[in-house]
């Protein structure tokens, strides 16, 4: 893939968008600000050839956290953050933060590139497959047709294992969600009991 002018324009509405995020005092705007952003990740991906993830991005990302996040902000009505003079103490680690990310940066766009890895040929634990061979039978395939063949042909039992425990976590979840939302209408009962039989005494007294 050859580096032309269309990916510089979109690193730097990425940029962009994404310092927009951070330094707009207006929330809302902030929100939309991350949304382009998102939009913008998703017009890289598709231009490096990761279809799966750009799509990934705009219906987990767009789709439901940052429209969450515009509903909450618009219900809340907060409109502007004021700064303040102690929010000035975090900058300097804010500053090391952004030089370890530039530098994470600085080695990814150096196309540092390692065999060792393949080289290994180290089976896998659930199903003896081989990586170097796996690898070299997708390496012909897209992008998203990969990603299928490698989940549900050599990693079918640690997908499915992930999905199940996934499952019994939400279930805890909605279980813990319901007893609390019982109790709490119980003691609602309970207090509005105990409110209606004093006002009755207090009416008879």
């Amino acid at each position: 893939m050859t580096f032309s002018y269309a990916i510089i324009v979109l690193y730097s509405l990425l940029l962009s968008c994404a310092l927009f995020v951070v330094l707009t005092m207006n929330t809302v705007y902030a929100v939309f600000f991350l949304i382009f952003a998102f939009f913008t990740a998703s017009a890289v991906l598709l231009y490096l050839g990761f279809e799966f993830l750009a799509m990934v991005f705009l219906i987990v990302y767009v789709g439901a956290i940052a429209v969450l996040f515009l509903f909450v902000v618009m219900m809340l009505n907060v409109r502007y953050i004021p700064w303040l003079k102690k929010d000035l103490r975090f900058a300097p680690l804010g500053f090391l933060i952004l030089a370890f990310f530039l530098l994470l940066f600085l080695f990814a766009i150096l196309h540092i590139e390692s065999d060792i890895y393949w080289s290994l040929n180290i089976p896998y634990s659930f199903l003896s497959a081989n990586l170097e061979s796996a690898h070299s039978q997708i390496s012909s395939a897209e992008n998203t047709e990969m990603l299928g063949t490698l989940l549900f042909t050599h990693y079918w039992v640690s997908f499915f294992s992930s999905r199940l425990c996934s499952f019994y976590c939400n279930g805890r979840c909605d279980c813990i969600n319901t007893t609390s939302y019982t109790l709490t209408i119980k003691k609602a009962r309970c207090l509005c009991s105990s409110d209606t039989a004093f006002i009755d005494s207090s009416l008879i007294g």
